[in-house]
């Protein structure tokens, strides 16, 4: 487990966003900074993941309320974002686990089906974050 905080940009160099993207996340209460009583965000190893993916996710075409929906579900189930696989169709994702296929939005309208391995998307931030610190 990787411990420690990031700044805004190294979660801009993992997750593809740009910073009017971020603060807008922050905005509407989608994504929230470590609470560190400092002016510029900080955030932790596992957000940077979950962020990754709902980014991921948000390029597949999910809406952000989904994304909100999707991070809520994760939660109740005591899950985050690099625990599990996630199916997304259009306006509708599937959660893959133990017991099957399971519906999180259950508004299927899409045929073309998108497979995401959040297990993956750890490995590749990690990966990311040993490049950059590597370079400094």
């Amino acid at each position: 487990m990787i411990v420690g905080t990031y700044g805004t940009g190294t979660l801009r160099r993992v997750s593809g966003l740009t910073v009017r993207q971020i603060d807008t996340w922050v905005w509407r209460g989608l994504i929230t900074p470590l609470p560190t009583g400092r002016r510029n965000h900080r955030w932790s190893f596992q957000q940077l993941v979950a962020i990754r993916a709902m980014a991921d996710l948000r390029r597949a075409g999910v809406e952000p309320a989904a994304l909100e929906r999707i991070s809520a579900h994760l939660q109740t189930q005591g899950l985050s974002f690099g625990d599990t696989y996630l199916i997304a169709s259009g306006s509708d994702v599937w959660m893959v686990g133990e017991a099957g296929v399971m519906s999180i939005l259950r508004q299927p309208r899409q045929l073309t089906y998108l497979v995401y391995g959040l297990q993956e998307s750890a490995q590749q931030v990690r990966q990311e974050l040993a490049a950059l610190a590597a370079a400094a």
